[in-house]
C-alpha cells in the first residue's frame, strides 16, 4: 500500500468512528443553551447534516485512496474532500482532516516516481 493509501484509510476510519459521536454531543450540549424550541430545531439539523457530510467524506475518501488508479488524481480528491472537513468540522475533526491533507498532498507530489 502506497503512503497516501494509508493516510486516507487512518484519516477515514478516524473520521468515520470519532467526529460523528463528538458532533453528536454537541447537539445535546447547545440545546440546553438555546431559549427557543425554533433556535433548538435549527441549531440540532445543522449538527446532524454536518455529521452526515462528514461521515460521507471519511466514507468517500477511503473509497477514492484505494479505488483511483493515478496516484496524482487520487491526491487532488483527497485535498478536496479534505477541505470539505475543514469547513464541516473546523478543531472537531482536525486529526481526520490532518491525514486526508497530508495524504493527498503526497500522493500529488510523490504519486508518479516509480
Amino acid at each position: 500500500m502506497r503512503t497516501d493509501q494509508v493516510l486516507a484509510l487512518i484519516g477515514g476510519i478516524l473520521g468515520v468512528a470519532i467526529v460523528p459521536v463528538v458532533l453528536a454531543s454537541a447537539i445535546s450540549s447547545t440545546e440546553a443553551d438555546v431559549d427557543s424550541v425554533a433556535g433548538v430545531a435549527m441549531v440540532g439539523s445543522a449538527h446532524i447534516v454536518s455529521i452526515v457530510i462528514f461521515a460521507l467524506a471519511s466514507i468517500s475518501a477511503i473509497i477514492v485512496a484505494f479505488t483511483v488508479k493515478t496516484p496524482r488524481i487520487t491526491g487532488y480528491v483527497l485535498i478536496g474532500l479534505a477541505s470539505t472537513m475543514i469547513v464541516i468540522s473546523n478543531v472537531t475533526g482536525a486529526v481526520s482532516w490532518v491525514l486526508l491533507l497530508v495524504g493527498g498532498i503526497i500522493a500529488v507530489k510523490y504519486g508518479d516516481r516509480k
